[in-house]
């Protein structure tokens, strides 16, 4: 059975690989740009409503994410075995 990944924020933990790092960045700031520019707009159907709580989440997920990493890189109790 493999433990599925837990966001602890106890900065003991594996850091996330270069390419991790920048897909969650690049996907937050998509993410958020996408948000402000649907807010933006005069008309604001149903469907674009839902397109804008679906960016949020994503935005939390990302940002949960980077926060996570960048604890576990401060704390220096990384495992740097486990990827």
């Amino acid at each position: 059975m493999v433990p599925s990944p837990v966001i602890d924020f106890d900065g003991k933990g594996p850091v996330m690989s270069t390419g991790q790092l920048t897909s969650n960045i690049s996907c937050l700031c998509c993410c958020l740009m996408m948000a402000l520019m649907s807010m933006k707009s005069p008309v604001k159907t149903p469907p674009v409503y839902m397109m804008i709580l679906i960016s949020c989440c994503c935005c939390s997920s990302s940002t949960m994410k980077l926060i996570d990493d960048t604890m576990n890189r401060t704390m220096g109790k990384n495992d740097e075995g486990e990827e």
